[in-house]
């Protein structure tokens, strides 16, 4: 289900539609706005303020990615490291019943 919005960004009104709800477009919409609102603040034109809004937003979502790869990478080496922990538990455990074994017998 599509869900609909209205928006106002940079002063013109648009119509956001998508599969979000409408508290989460607005969300997005707002912050477009904001940014582009502090950029014409500092001296730049409409077209500026947007293409520069375009180029932040764009650097957020690269940088987003390269941490969500990071983040994967690290979580791919701590299940490899918990599974050698594991099978070192596991012969530290066999090495031990054996030991308890072997004292058993030497006790008797």
């Amino acid at each position: 289900m599509k869900n609909r919005v209205e928006v106002t960004i940079a002063g013109n009104r648009y119509i956001m539609t998508g599969e979000q709800s409408e508290e989460y477009m607005a969300k997005v919409a707002a912050l477009v706005d904001a940014k582009i609102t502090e950029i014409r603040e500092a001296g730049a034109n409409c077209l500026q303020a947007t293409t520069l809004t375009a180029c932040d937003m764009a650097d957020n979502y690269v940088q987003s990615v390269q941490n969500a790869e990071k983040l994967r990478a690290e979580t791919a080496s701590y299940v490899e490291e918990a599974e050698k922990l594991r099978a070192e538990l596991k012969s530290a455990r066999e090495t031990i019943a054996e030991l308890e074994t072997m004292l058993d017998e030497a006790t008797k």
